[in-house]
């Protein structure tokens, strides 16, 4: 509750009061006075709303932060006029070579944060382009509609493009005997669209180690030679994951692939 004092020097029994605010309560009292001094205070008149109306003018968003392709703003919630605020809406121009200044346009709206007036409201806006100068500028919208925009934020750059992240997760979809569909979480392209991958196909090789701790097992009768072997069931075939024949692909954008013409039966892997 606040109280301000006014005075009039006038003698006709009305007062017109202005700038006060929309939505709001407000209750009177009077005192009269003359050469002599001053009355005691009247009895406070009825309580009595202002009209709502549209909400006031945003003070001018900041910039939190800046990256690749987007920017963290903050507009601070203006008054409401007795309605609440619904919605903050937000406008960009891009700020070309020469200073010259593109339209306000992509206009959105977000949700503010709960609170009334001075609260602070934070949007990422994505999708913007890398190494570009931006202006922001907001209104807050409540029934009556939207308020005027703010004066616009101060420039701000986005990073420059860079190299893609490496993929994720490459998998085995389907499995054929000469065909494997592989699969893997698209990368991020960090500013700059994908057009292409390259993979790696790896063929390993199998190969047979003795049994260590055991005596070997001969084949019997000996050879034409003379000479005896070492019998077939007494080697572990395991696959040596280190050697391989490795062959590199240029494949497209997507992020699925068909590796076709494989050998049946044999192990692979990709990257």
């Amino acid at each position: 509750v606040t109280h301000d004092v006014f005075q009039y020097t006038r003698h006709d029994s009305k007062a017109v009061f202005d700038n006060l605010k929309a939505g709001k309560k407000y209750s009177f009292q009077l005192r009269a006075f003359n050469e002599v001094g001053a009355s005691t205070w009247s009895l406070w008149s009825e309580p009595v709303s202002t009209l709502t109306a549209l909400p006031c003018v945003p003070d001018r968003p900041a910039v939190l932060e800046a990256t690749i392709i987007t920017v963290t703003l903050r507009c601070v919630k203006p008054e409401n006029s007795g309605k609440i605020i619904s919605t903050i809406m937000i406008q960009r121009r891009e700020l070309r070579p020469g200073g010259v200044k593109s339209e306000w346009a992509n206009e959105m709206g977000f949700p503010p944060s709960p609170g009334g007036a001075g609260t602070r409201c934070d949007f990422t806006l994505a999708g913007l382009k890398p190494n570009s100068v931006y202006q922001f500028r907001c209104a807050a919208v409540n029934i009556h509609g939207q308020s005027f925009w703010s004066l616009p934020s101060y420039r701000t750059r986005t990073f420059m493009a860079q190299p893609p992240a490496a993929p994720l997760n490459p998998r085995v979809a389907g499995l054929y005997p000469a065909r494997v569909d592989l699969i893997w979480v698209a990368s991020n392209p960090k500013g700059s669209p994908i057009v292409g991958h390259a993979l790696e196909l790896k063929r390993l090789r199998r190969q047979a180690n003795i049994l260590f701790g055991k005596d070997p097992i001969w084949t019997d009768p000996p050879t034409s030679s003379g000479s005896r072997e070492v019998r077939a069931d007494a080697f572990v075939e395991t696959v040596a994951t280190a050697d391989g024949i490795i062959s590199s692909l240029d494949i497209g954008y997507r992020n699925q692939y068909q590796a076709d013409n494989l050998e049946p039966s044999a192990t692979y892997a990709f990257r």
